[in-house]
């Protein structure tokens, strides 16, 4: 087996994560934008985000990817085959977020005001 590397340079990366199913990779650039990489040829997309996105999280049942704005008091959720976003509100400066793919919730949770949500996978 041999392994090989490539890179790509992104710039201010705070997170990133890989969705299994479509071979797809996500990350969460601090200067607005979620950079989707190709996993097969190594292609980008850039999405806009707004303000300071935060974490990145995907749901491989549901092709969504959740990306919490802790400047816009919003989480931006990326349709995985459009790359369209919907915004939902979140409270104050929402930070992190993981994904149950079971029961399709995103958890969203802000540290500094310990404020939790849940929004629908």
């Amino acid at each position: 087996m041999t392994n090989a590397t490539s890179s790509l340079s992104l710039g201010g990366g705070t997170s990133v994560t890989v969705n299994p199913v479509t071979n797809k990779i996500y990350v969460a650039i601090q200067f607005g934008t979620v950079k989707v990489i190709g996993g097969a040829g190594n292609s980008t997309a850039t999405v806009s985000m707004g303000r300071d996105p935060q974490f990145v999280a995907v749901n491989p049942v549901t092709n969504k990817i959740y990306v919490p704005n802790a400047g816009a008091n919003s989480v931006r959720v990326i349709g995985g085959a459009t790359n369209l976003t919907t915004t939902v509100n979140a409270g104050i400066a929402p930070q992190y977020v993981a994904v149950n793919r079971r029961l399709s919730v995103a958890s969203v949770f802000q540290l500094s005001h310990g404020e939790f949500y849940a929004i629908a996978a």
